[in-house]
């Protein structure tokens, strides 16, 4: 009597913690994140009607020029990096109170980089990407009007 209740309880168990532990679609790569959270930032600008703070489109141009100089150009993507950073920090003033301490890691995290000499192209690209949707999450709230 007590194996016609168990092997269905191990059965179910065993298939409840295999189903529970499988992806459900939640795994993109890297250049999937990258171009979401470009379209989500480009969104972000269209919707302010050219209000965009300065700030903003010179960290969206360095940005881009941080995605192809980390392979061709490493010693300047260094410098850049710093220079993110404190584009960056310039626009943590500004921000929400719940936008600043994310970007005051990723200002610190760019700094980081361009103290390392081997970053490779996924780690700017994940930062960036990260920046993207900090930056755009802000331009939907408060759009640093602070």
């Amino acid at each position: 009597m007590k194996k016609i209740f168990l092997a269905p309880l191990i059965l179910s168990f065993a298939l409840v913690f295999f189903t529970g532990c499988a992806p459900r679609g939640e795994t993109k790569t890297l250049e999937e994140i990258l171009d979401l959270a470009k379209t989500r930032m480009t969104k972000a600008e269209l919707d302010q009607d050219g209000a965009v703070p300065q700030n903003v489109s010179i960290l969206k141009m360095s940005l881009e020029k941080a995605l192809t100089e980390v392979e061709t150009k490493p010693n300047e993507a260094a410098v850049l990096f710093v220079e993110i950073s404190d584009s960056i920090s310039t626009l943590i003033p500004h921000a929400g109170i719940t936008s600043r301490a994310a970007l005051n890691e990723l200002a610190k995290q760019y700094r980081e980089l361009g103290t390392n000499k081997s970053v490779t192209s996924d780690q700017v690209k994940l930062i960036v990407s990260r920046t993207y949707h900090a930056v755009a999450s802000e331009l939907e709230t408060t759009k640093f009007t602070l």
